[in-house]
């Protein structure tokens, strides 16, 4: 990945980790420059929020066996 791209993409980066709210205004800064170094970044983000989610629902709802 060239350094240009990854200068580019940084703000929306660091955006993307701020909450989900972040990671949305990240995806809308992106939809317009289309960079690959920012767009993985929001990617990690949505895949480590659905795995937190997934992660307090079974916390919260599942029955463990003691």
């Amino acid at each position: 990945m060239e350094n240009r791209t990854i200068q580019e993409g940084k703000t929306m980066a660091i955006i993307s980790y701020i909450t989900w709210i972040g990671t949305l205004i990240a995806f809308v800064m992106n939809n317009n420059r289309h960079n690959s170094f920012a767009a993985f970044h929001i990617r990690q983000m949505v895949g480590l929020s659905l795995f937190l989610l997934g992660i307090s629902f079974m916390g919260r709802y599942a029955v463990f066996a003691a």
